[in-house]
């Protein structure tokens, strides 16, 4: 699943502009060009399992913009490629 930065903006609860800022840090780090739930969790020194328990926390919520968690198959999924 690649990650908008409207996604990161939701995750990192920061305004559009930062969310904008970090987005380019994370592809600068990884030299990548569009960010997945794997980057996005490495860059944060988090696991993508507590990613999809704060998504589905988040999707709890009234209104909430439901995001789906991937499911992990392959080496090449985990990847993003």
């Amino acid at each position: 699943m690649i990650l908008t930065t409207k996604h990161l903006e939701r995750l990192m609860q920061c305004s559009q502009k930062t969310a904008q800022r970090r987005a380019k840090k994370i592809r600068d780090h990884y030299a990548i060009e569009h960010i997945t739930v794997f980057h996005l969790a490495e860059y944060l020194g988090l696991t993508p399992m507590h990613l999809a328990a704060y998504w589905a926390h988040e999707a709890s919520k009234p209104h909430a913009e439901k995001i789906e968690f991937p499911k992990l198959r392959t080496k090449k999924d985990k990847l993003g490629q």
